[in-house]
């Protein structure tokens, strides 16, 4: 009885971690970005959860800047958790920390969208961008000017 006993708390034990782990498992995202115009300012990403302010400055799961570099750049966003995302970039040329828009708030520094959504007369939802995340993943974006 008392093998029996610590063969099931074994047992218990290695699944309870085993649950655990899977349950806390984080992944990368490479962002692969093309057509940065020039090499001045910073490119600004945007991460967001389905429940987040998506696509507005401030509402992001985590934000990240990385120099703007003519052509394409890399970025690699480390420990996501498992789940569903979009993300958001502009080339903050000014450094202003901010997309500048015109008066009708379209925006006048380059910005894209995971999925290459192409903006018409609004910000797109979350459903026209959005991806799982379950494992680790490459997407490529290009720059709109």
């Amino acid at each position: 009885m008392h093998t029996k006993l610590t063969y099931f708390t074994l047992a218990f034990f290695l699944f309870t971690i085993f649950s655990e782990s899977k349950a806390q498992e984080n992944h990368s995202l490479t962002v692969n970005i093309s057509n940065i115009k020039d090499n001045v300012g910073l490119i600004h990403l945007a991460i967001y959860r389905p429940d987040d302010n998506f696509p507005y400055e401030g509402g992001a799961f985590r934000e990240y800047n990385t120099k703007a570099i003519k052509g394409s750049t890399v970025y690699v966003m480390e420990n996501l958790p498992a789940g569903d995302y979009a993300v958001t970039m502009f080339h903050d040329e000014n450094q202003s920390g901010e997309c500048e828009t015109n008066f009708i708030g379209f925006p006048l520094e380059g910005y894209c969208f995971s999925k290459n959504f192409k903006v018409f007369l609004s910000a797109p939802p979350f459903s026209k961008c959005g991806f799982t995340l379950d494992e680790d993943k490459a997407i490529d974006v290009k720059m709109r000017y």
